[in-house]
């Protein structure tokens, strides 16, 4: 599944990923950003990574000069 929102010009895209990977988000070169969700994952973890993505997006993290493993650790979703 795909769906596009305007107002934050990103794709949401729903593909099965490789065991352990939750989501992650790119930009391509026009600033469009798509958040990918790996499908295999139940509804519930498909929000909570859907939730993580869009505190990045919020934070602007895809332009912060932080690497990517300090990212992850100020950004924890636990249910």
């Amino acid at each position: 599944m795909t769906c596009f929102a305007p107002a934050l010009n990103t794709w949401f895209v729903f593909k099965p990923l490789p065991k352990g990977t939750g989501a992650f988000i790119t930009r391509d070169g026009e600033d469009t950003n798509y958040v990918i969700v790996n499908d295999n994952l139940s509804e519930m973890d498909k929000l909570l990574a859907l939730i993580h993505e869009f505190i990045h997006l919020y934070r602007n993290d895809l332009d912060s000069d932080k690497d990517r493993e300090e990212l992850e650790r100020e950004v924890v979703i636990e249910y």
